[in-house]
């Protein structure tokens, strides 16, 4: 039996704050002085893909013979968002730490 099937993903994600002030809600004065940087990661949205093609059984050498294959390509981020996975507060300076760019990945997958 062979066939293919697909789907779509999306991953959201809300506001994170990097420390307990909240990017210093209790302080505007702070946040409105010129260089201020944000400490927190805003809420995205991640558009992923997965496209699998079912081999069936195919005729190979004995050791893998009758075993089924799946053929999987996926997409991640496909909209190419620049984002960020998480982060932390140093002496008041925010850092973060940046998510993959659009990638693809293939696999074959043998059941046994």
């Amino acid at each position: 039996k062979h066939g293919a099937y697909g789907g779509l993903t999306v991953n959201e994600v809300g506001r994170q704050y990097l420390d307990n002030s909240q990017d210093n809600r209790k302080n505007p004065a702070l946040r409105a002085a010129p260089g201020y940087q944000k400490k927190l990661i805003e809420e995205h949205a991640i558009l992923n893909a997965l496209v699998s093609f079912d081999l069936g059984e195919i005729p190979l050498p004995r050791l893998l013979d009758g075993r089924r294959f799946l053929l999987e390509f996926r997409g991640m981020n496909l909209t190419d968002l620049r984002y960020e996975t998480s982060g932390y507060v140093y002496a008041e300076v925010p850092y973060f730490y940046p998510a993959a760019t659009r990638n693809f990945f293939v696999s074959l997958k043998a059941e046994f």
